[in-house]
């Protein structure tokens, strides 16, 4: 039942469907053709890619003007819509530069090569954002060919008459002969003022874009400049260099803790590469089922970035385990229990399949709180809150495909797990310095809050980070990963309750983990004890 209520509860509260998504990614596929086709572009090319990113923006902008109870239903009008849909074309096979990176992204690789092509399209199909590399740069074209604007306007199934025109204010990253702009609103949301803008090398349109008051140019009303926000490319260079010195004090910590226990012939080598190994396989799971994966030598490099990651992956959990595992022990043994017998390979022991089941419970539990804080508001006639909060990249990537949901299920696998062993190596190191638990356990809370936040109030934030500590010095580490993995794919896959959804296949996914979990723990934790015998002994 909890279950089926949070499933319930996130179909209301989710981005993803708040914001109307009537077409699939193949149908968006289709008008991307299409459009580039009527403006003259040849389509399909060697490679295409494509994937969903959301406009949080428009959400800080309604937020600022709008503190009504019924200001999502402005989010479900579809225009202008914060979920966008963005498709690539190239002439050269798509493999992105970082070679990290499993897939090709917007902006990765970038739109350097003559031919290639970018679009972004709202959900319903409708052209918002064109990018594109003249394949013809000779002197020998005629300069003097002008652009049918006229189609853009129809792609973006917007009204020329109803445009008034105006001058340029953003210069394309293409070569260009000709720029035109234009004011006026969107038909479905009269209130926002709009400026479309394009450019033409030839006669040939190499830029057009849609420009709301929240993504105008610097000086304009706006916030960013050029067509590609500043902060979509380049996070903050300070919140990267303290995370970065944050990490490395952190692993040299590590190290020396590690490197301490195996001189004093402590830690269980064993269990540390049994960790590792699963680190490894969700790194590479996660290639398989996520990567663009195309005939070209450059493939190489980015198999050697997953080699990378998987190695690094290893080495970390052999870290976190040989440097943890003994002053665990130590202080919290009743928390290790089921979380070595796992490890050992002993899946059936009564104790792992307890923990895994009051994991679950803790999970979905957590996940229906989060839903129903959401929704509160709602309920009680109050200001929501941000639909988005907290993001999650689970909820945009599971929107590609069967795939990209079964990768990203192995993503937040790894992710979580690595979450959790930082949580608890710095709750070991507060207990050292601080040599009384329930200190450490106050600072380490603190610290939590001022890093994640909380967007729960003072109230939730209590209940909520006292729960965690409950169920870990209770339960053990296995339930708290088992409850944070399980809360964090309810809380981040678009969920529904409607089958028919083109986009069902992560509720189905999600379901069935979550169920299979459930089910799994609640049979091994019998003891093998028959269910129905019991009960009919009882009756």
């Amino acid at each position: 039942m909890a279950l089926a209520g949070t499933f319930w509860m996130a179909g209301q509260s989710h981005l993803s469907q708040i914001v109307p998504l009537p077409k699939s990614p193949e149908l968006l596929v289709a008008d991307a053709r299409a459009i580039l086709q009527d403006l003259g572009y040849p389509t399909p090319q060697r490679d295409s890619t494509n994937g969903f990113s959301s406009d949080s923006s428009y959400i800080d902008y309604l937020m600022s003007r709008d503190r009504s109870n019924t200001w999502w239903e402005l989010l479900a009008r579809g225009e202008p819509s914060v979920i966008r849909f963005w498709y690539r074309e190239s002439p050269q096979y798509l493999v992105p530069h970082r070679v990290t990176e499993f897939f090709p992204t917007e902006y990765d690789p970038p739109l350097t090569v003559p031919g290639m092509v970018s679009l972004q399209l709202d959900t319903r199909g409708r052209l918002r954002q064109l990018e594109a590399v003249p394949a013809d740069v000779d002197d020998s074209g005629d300069d003097t060919l002008e652009g049918d604007w006229g189609s853009l306007f129809a792609a973006a199934k917007l009204n020329l008459e109803d445009f008034t025109p105006d001058e340029p204010q953003l210069s394309p990253s293409s070569r260009a002969y000709q720029q035109v702009a234009w004011q006026g609103t969107y038909p479905d949301a009269p209130e926002i003022p709009i400026r479309v803008e394009a450019a033409f090398f030839r006669g040939r349109t190499v830029a057009f874009r849609i420009l709301e008051p929240w993504n105008e140019p610097a000086g304009q009303g706006g916030v960013n400049s050029g067509w590609v926000r500043s902060e979509e490319v380049v996070p903050d260079a300070r919140a990267r260099f303290a995370l970065v010195g944050f990490q490395l004090l952190f692993m040299l910590t590590l190290a020396l803790l590690a490197r301490h226990n195996l001189r004093a012939g402590r830690g269980d080598r064993k269990l540390a590469f049994r960790l590792a190994c699963f680190f490894f396989a969700a790194v590479v799971l996660q290639w398989i089922f996520g990567t663009h994966h195309v005939p070209e030598l450059s493939q190489v490099e980015v198999f050697f970035g997953v080699l990378y990651r998987a190695f690094f992956a290893f080495g970390l959990a052999w870290l976190f385990y040989i440097a943890l595992e003994p002053y665990a022990q130590g202080l919290w043994p009743q928390t290790l229990i089921s979380w070595v017998r796992l490890l050992e390979g002993r899946v059936r022991d009564p104790r792992v399949g307890r923990d895994v089941l009051l994991g679950c419970a803790y999970g979905i539990g957590g996940a229906l709180a989060v839903h129903a804080f959401r929704l509160a508001p709602l309920w009680l006639g109050s200001v929501p809150g941000r639909p988005d909060f907290p993001r999650h990249p689970a909820e945009l990537i599971a929107l590609r495909g069967v795939k990209e949901s079964l990768a990203e299920l192995f993503a937040i696998q790894l992710n979580i797990s690595i979450h959790i062993l930082y949580l608890i190596v710095g709750l070991l190191l507060l207990r050292f310095v601080f040599r009384r638990t329930w200190l450490a356990v106050g600072i380490h809370a603190a610290l939590y809050v001022f890093v994640y936040g909380s967007g729960f109030g003072f109230l939730g934030m209590v209940l909520w980070i006292g729960l965690w500590y409950l169920v870990f010095f209770r339960c053990g580490w296995l339930s708290i990963l088992v409850g944070t993995l399980t809360m964090d794919l309810l809380g981040g896959y678009p969920l529904t309750t409607d089958l028919w959804a083109w986009y069902a296949h992560a509720s189905i996914l999600v379901a069935l983990f979550c169920l299979g979990l459930t089910l799994y723990g609640f049979k091994v934790s019998l003891g093998g004890r028959p269910v129905l015998k019991d009960l009919l002994a009882e009756g």
